[in-house]
């Protein structure tokens, strides 16, 4: 979706966006041809990784090649691709944008962005990639869709109680975290209204309906791919979320987050964010307990004053332009 973000801004800005996608199950192809987008399709089989990152190389020069194109940046966001296989795709385009977040590869690149504020930030990508690239890192670079910097919300307004609250465990919550979270939160033994967020590819949409319907204290609704994400975020006096993008969403809409992260790949993000006052990390899903975790939510539930710094703390952080300035890089290398 950051991609999708970027291309957004970019067409505005009146430039000509191609996507190039692997069929890959669950692929977005369709979705980006829905928004108008031209998007070339990149077929695939079942060969190893190496020989289908070599044929997904051919077939992008073959298309370049075959329609003339002239690509003057080509922006990568795949977690596979290296300086391999970036400086052989470099003879066919002029400059080469990477997106990345996990520092842990040699990039050849003209302009590397990684928007997330981890520790040492600033000198993570110092030995992967050229003295010439631009580094474009952490917050003030955070491509946000327009669905929210559109919108005008100040930070929540203090309330004794933390009465309506919003869960989004990430697109598939795989291990099914959400109806863990329902039996915790009916040990509070106060009335809140609840509103659950699944993806269209959560494989327990059912059971966390039923976990939401047997709930005794709470008012529990269950709603699966929401296009209203951000007026849900508005509702919503606190979050409980399990890391990843949402949490900057949350952030920038001023929503008091309680993160519980699901992965390893959540953790650093997660642990950058608490560390920045953005929001309340209670820890990893595999070491936290039902009591604890209880514990955490009443203190957050009851204590308007964090709620409310919190709040006050997000929307400081990220002022919502991050997409600009990306964009505004792009185009000045090319004008």
């Amino acid at each position: 979706m950051r991609c999708l973000t970027l291309a957004d801004s970019l067409r505005n800005h009146g430039c000509d966006v191609i996507f190039m996608c692997q069929e890959l199950l669950g692929n977005l192809c369709d979705f980006l041809e829905e928004k108008e987008f031209q998007v070339c399709r990149i077929a695939i089989d079942n060969q190893k990784t190496e020989s289908l990152l070599q044929l997904e190389l051919s077939q992008i020069t073959n298309i370049i090649n075959q329609s003339k194109l002239t690509i003057d940046w080509l922006i990568i966001d795949h977690y596979k691709l290296d300086v391999k296989w970036e400086s052989k795709i470099r003879p066919f385009v002029s400059k080469i944008m990477v997106i990345d977040d996990l520092a842990n590869r040699v990039h050849d690149c003209d302009l590397l962005l990684d928007q997330n504020p981890y520790n040492n930030y600033k000198n993570r990508y110092q030995h992967l990639v050229s003295t010439s690239c631009l580094q474009l890192l952490g917050l003030d670079y955070l491509l946000l869709r327009s669905e929210f910097t559109n919108k005008s919300n100040s930070p929540k307004q203090k309330t004794a109680i933390a009465q309506n609250i919003l869960i989004t465990m990430g697109g598939t919550d795989s291990r099914n975290i959400t109806c863990w979270l329902i039996e915790v939160l009916e040990y509070l033994r106060i009335p809140l209204s609840i509103r659950i967020v699944v993806g269209a590819g959560c494989p327990h949409t059912n059971k966390i309906k039923l976990a939401a319907s047997k709930a005794t204290l709470h008012e529990i609704s269950v709603e699966q791919s929401v296009t209203n994400i951000s007026e849900l975020m508005i509702w919503s006096d606190l979050a409980i979320c399990a890391g990843g993008f949402t949490t900057y969403e949350l952030a920038f809409m001023g929503v008091p987050t309680i993160v519980i992260s699901a992965s390893d790949t959540q953790l650093e993000a997660a642990i950058a964010l608490h560390q920045l006052g953005i929001t309340k990390f209670i820890g990893e899903f595999d070491n936290i307990s039902m009591s604890s975790t209880v514990s955490a939510l009443s203190d957050m539930i009851f204590n308007s004053e964090k709620r409310i710094e919190l709040s006050y703390s997000g929307k400081a952080k990220i002022d919502g332009y991050g997409v600009n300035r990306v964009v505004e890089n792009l185009l000045k290398e090319v004008s």
